[in-house]
């Protein structure tokens, strides 16, 4: 399979989502950001260079209408669960296989490039994707290889019954169910424990966050907690406007899509990277406004990928100041054990991923979020009484983690039921 690239190699194939319900939107991101063959970014549907559209989504002749009315000419890859002879498209029957998504996008993507050069596009802010019910769940049809096709793309059909006749398809998921596991990799990896005992701890067990997004945040929170003013960060596939007032704010007008994907970039290969001053009355004001700790919460999640910061001790035991807003923050497994039981009981991360009986990428992701943040610390033992110190000097937030008495019994007894019951789940 070809890769999927533009043919002046300075940027990605551009992809937009048409009608796809944001679980499965998620999927397909991940999808392409994972895959070694495929350089492609999500972006607004009237930016991209190659659209997918859910055909399931509403009626599928009135759908088909309103969408080529919006979108005449960009070539369009069909996901439907009906077969579609529609001119000039590339239909994949759902439910869909990874597989076969990516060998659509590679033939419309190799058919672009006949046609004409791709033009570098501006960076703009990604559509709010609305939701739609999950397809039907049911086995699907085995891939023919795909031969080169003329410049004019025909209608065409990612199955081949000929062979389902002779050999039974195998049963397949939707397309969401079958990329869950991709996601989980690509949010935690899929690295297996290590032994605690061993001497050696792996280096893949850490990452560094100065390096990356996080750092960069992190730095310039700092100068604008310094003289109070707010930075602007440009050159990083997104402007990310950073206000220091009291909690802290990040404007950006990025998808959560897109975020993810620049925080697992290193900062140094982003050459045109800036750091400014907000000029007074300049509209990026007007920019959706996130809370910085959700921000750096999903940052780091996105860069530690189930790793901990360069540095941090393994075997030290951890102190968690207070509940995470789990409402509010990207969704981490097993976080709420995780949470009473640091809480409650100072625990290394080692030894809290034994006592839990889950993954330890699980507690480290955790742990990288929650520090990220400010929330998390490790316990160190001086002349007899315990103060609470961050893996670094600061958090990742640039806020000093702040030494903490013990929790009231009220509250011990509150956190240490709810440890035990979710000890049982």
């Amino acid at each position: 399979m070809m890769s999927i690239t533009s043919p002046d190699k300075l940027h990605p194939i551009l992809i937009g989502l048409s009608h796809i319900s944001e679980r499965s939107a998620a999927a397909i991101e991940t999808l392409l950001r994972s895959s070694t063959q495929c350089q492609a970014l999500i972006v607004a549907a009237h930016e991209a260079e190659i659209l997918i559209l859910d055909l399931d989504a509403g009626n599928p002749r009135a759908l088909w209408l309103e969408f080529r009315q919006r979108f005449p000419t960009q070539p369009v890859i069909v996901l439907s669960l009906a077969e579609q002879h529609l001119a000039e498209v590339v239909w994949v029957k759902k439910p869909v296989k990874p597989t076969l998504l990516l060998e659509a996008i590679t033939l419309v993507s190799k058919q672009i490039q006949r046609i004409t050069p791709i033009q570098p596009v501006a960076s703009t802010p990604i559509n709010q994707i609305t939701p739609v019910n999950k397809a039907q769940n049911k086995p699907n049809k085995e891939v023919s290889n795909l031969a080169a096709e003329p410049a004019v793309i025909a209608p065409i059909t990612i199955s081949n019954p000929a062979k389902t006749k002779s050999k039974p398809a195998p049963q397949t998921r939707d397309v969401t169910q079958a990329m869950d596991d991709e996601i989980n990799h690509n949010t935690f990896g899929n690295r297996p424990d290590f032994d605690p005992g061993s001497k050696e701890i792996p280096a893949h067990v850490f990452y560094d966050p100065h390096v990356m997004l996080q750092g960069l945040l992190t730095d310039t929170l700092k100068v604008a907690r310094a003289d109070g003013k707010s930075r602007v960060i440009e050159g990083v596939l997104a402007v990310i406007l950073v206000i220091p007032d009291p909690p802290g704010w990040v404007m950006t007008q990025a998808s959560t899509q897109r975020i993810r994907a620049i925080s697992v970039m290193h900062m140094a290969n982003m050459q045109d990277t800036r750091v400014r001053e907000l000029i007074e009355h300049e509209h990026l004001t007007l920019l959706p406004k996130i809370p910085l700790e959700n921000f750096l919460w999903l940052i780091s999640l996105s860069a530690a990928r189930g790793r901990v910061p360069l540095g941090t001790d393994l075997h030290a035991p951890i102190k968690l100041e207070r509940w995470p807003n789990f409402t509010r923050l990207e969704a981490i497994p097993h976080a709420m054990r995780i949470s009473a039981l640091w809480l409650t009981q100072a625990m290394s991360l080692l030894d809290t991923a034994a006592h839990l009986h889950i993954p330890q990428r699980y507690v480290f992701a955790f742990y990288s979020a929650a520090n990220a943040i400010g929330i998390a610390s490790i316990i160190t033992t001086s002349t007899g009484s315990k103060n609470l110190v961050a893996t670094h000097s600061t958090s990742h937030s640039g806020k000093p983690v702040a030494n903490k008495q013990d929790a009231p019994k009220e509250r011990s007894s509150f956190l240490g039921k709810l440890l035990n019951r979710l000890m049982r789940d």
